[in-house]
């Protein structure tokens, strides 16, 4: 698991050309915004969604506010064996960057 801040989620994208990224917000959430291209994967239903995922590529992964991605991150390392990025605090980091 790979800790990335906001400023450094845009060039990454750019950069990597194909990457997954993954709002594990409530839904509720990601309806009223979201970082553009992010696919909705709620926490609490992780498990029943989470065919959803590419594998082969790197994933980036982001809550709230970067305190709930880890134990999620950790486990998709594991399953997917593919790198993913944490992003650290969260939406509301991101929103107050861009």
């Amino acid at each position: 698991m790979i800790t990335i801040a906001p400023e450094e989620v845009e060039p990454i994208i750019k950069e990597k050309g194909k990457v997954q990224i993954i709002d594990i917000r409530p839904y509720s959430h990601y309806k009223k915004s979201h970082i553009p291209g992010a696919i909705s994967i709620p926490r609490d239903r992780f498990a029943e969604f989470q065919h959803h995922i590419q594998t082969g590529v790197p994933i980036f992964i982001y809550c709230q506010y970067g305190m709930k991605s880890d134990e999620i991150a950790l486990y998709m390392e594991k399953k997917f064996k593919t790198n993913v990025y944490v992003l650290e605090g969260g939406y509301e980091a991101y929103e107050e960057a861009f």
